[in-house]
């Protein structure tokens, strides 16, 4: 309820919940929908190939080029460019600014 409520409102409410209801104002409950719906909301889809998502998870999980290259078997002047491809999708510039973005928008 918000402290603007009337008094009818306020004991409707009261009844609402007496009978195992859920009061809230109508305010509020647009706000935890958009809420919920944002939460649900598929990631974003920036194009990564599956290599360029698994070079990104190595990334997320701090790992140096040269072991992201040992991992995957790979050499690492291909690395550099996976990378590459992944800070340009991605519209990012640093190893940070690529993690943070990754976390934030839950993309690994």
């Amino acid at each position: 309820m918000l402290k603007t409520a009337t008094p009818e409102a306020i004991l409707s409410a009261v009844d609402e919940v007496r009978a195992g209801g859920a009061a809230m104002d109508a305010q509020i409950a647009r706000r935890v929908l958009t809420l919920f719906t944002s939460l649900a909301a598929p990631p974003p889809d920036y194009g990564l190939s599956e290599r360029e998502a698994e070079i990104l998870q190595h990334l997320v999980a701090g790992h140096t080029k040269p072991q992201i290259a040992d991992a995957l078997c790979l050499s690492p002047h291909t690395v550099d460019g996976h990378v590459r491809n992944v800070y340009g999708k991605l519209h990012v510039h640093t190893r940070g600014e690529v993690v943070a973005k990754a976390l934030r928008e839950r993309l690994v």
